[in-house]
């Protein structure tokens, strides 16, 4: 057993000298100080694929080359997630007349290293393999450790938070698809991703309240490419809020959105792409990084990423100088057409 041990401990060791901070950009940038010990900070990035084109590109690099430019920044706060938008397996029925995507089960190893602490499973790519699949996903990610919503054995499972605590400070996590195809939603007696259906937010925000001081939301919802949410995305944000949620993070779009601070929440309507294994058109992403107390969040940080696989190769990294800059600059009018001030600085969007 020691043996084993001491092998996983020398393993990790040689992933961390791989995915040092020498070269990377974000080494040296002035982030905001560190999270109080009454406050926690949580990261959030969007699409995360590891399938398709990037399954050659991890098998000839190593599981840790997603993430080598961007794992000591997601390593900055207490907590990070993603939507994880593959199912892992290695069988299954594929379903027709649709892209579908199987991640090689030891890609979870990736994960680990990037630091994610949990995932949203509810999106259109969850069940691409059907319950086989589901099932082997499940079983991966409990077997790792990192924790999930959005997707189980029938609905009540799908529709169940993942709960975490930090510093004194619970958080609860909730995730939903509002995305094709509907078959793959769960079921009372189907397996599958939970939908973002309002009388299902109701009640579900109200029983994570009860256990958590913290709730976010995540939503698979919105049109590719888009950078304006669209009107039921406001209204399940603005009624989620309403609710009793603090925070709630969308994606699908593969282009980042703005965000909106409303009442006592905060909305990110599209944090766009991750690391995702397509030659996607006019990809964008962010790191949304939010402080939180437990009486709700308090400052939210944007870091522009370049997804565009045409030039990053599978491997975001920070967007700095004029990019960075020219990308912060988007977002701030996003935000703008939201009502809500983004202040740029240091190469950081800035909402307090």
């Amino acid at each position: 057993m020691r043996t084993i041990v001491l092998f996983v401990v020398f393993f990790l060791s040689l992933l961390g000298e791989s995915g040092g901070n020498q070269g990377d950009p974000y080494s040296s940038r002035r982030l905001k100080p560190a999270a109080t010990q009454e406050e926690i900070s949580i990261l959030f990035v969007g699409d995360l694929m590891m399938g398709g084109r990037m399954v050659e590109m991890i098998r000839r690099e190593g599981m840790a080359y997603p993430f080598k430019r961007t794992k000591e920044l997601l390593r900055t706060g207490d907590l990070a997630f993603c939507n994880l938008e593959a199912p892992f397996g290695t069988g299954g029925i594929p379903f027709p007349k649709k892209y579908t995507f199987l991640v090689p089960p030891e890609f979870v190893e990736g994960l680990l290293y990037a630091g994610f602490d949990g995932v949203s499973l509810a999106n259109n790519h969850t069940m691409d393999y059907g319950m086989e699949a589901l099932h082997s996903t499940l079983s991966i990610l409990d077997e790792a450790g990192i924790r999930h919503s959005g997707a189980g054995k029938d609905l009540k499972e799908a529709r169940e938070p993942a709960f975490f605590e930090v510093k004194g400070i619970r958080v609860a996590f909730l995730s939903y698809s509002n995305t094709f195809p509907l078959e793959f939603n769960a079921t009372r007696n189907h397996g599958g991703t939970a939908a973002g259906r309002a009388d299902y937010l109701r009640w579900d925000i109200h029983k994570a309240k009860r256990k958590a001081d913290i709730v976010v939301v995540s939503f698979h919802w919105g049109g590719e490419l888009e950078t304006e949410p669209k009107r039921y995305m406001r209204r399940l944000a603005h009624l989620a809020i309403r609710e009793g949620a603090d925070c709630i993070i969308g994606h699908h779009p593969h282009t980042v959105q703005g965000i909106e601070s409303y009442k006592k929440g905060i909305i990110a309507y599209s944090l766009g792409n991750f690391a995702f294994g397509s030659y996607s058109e006019k990809p964008s992403g962010m790191i949304f990084k939010v402080v939180f107390t437990k009486k709700g969040w308090k400052r939210a940080e944007v870091i522009p990423l370049d997804v565009n696989n045409f030039f990053v190769q599978f491997q975001p990294r920070v967007l700095e100088g004029r990019e960075g800059e020219k990308e912060l600059n988007k977002i701030e009018a996003f935000c703008n057409e939201l009502g809500t001030v983004l202040k740029i600085e240091n190469g950081i969007g800035i909402i307090e």
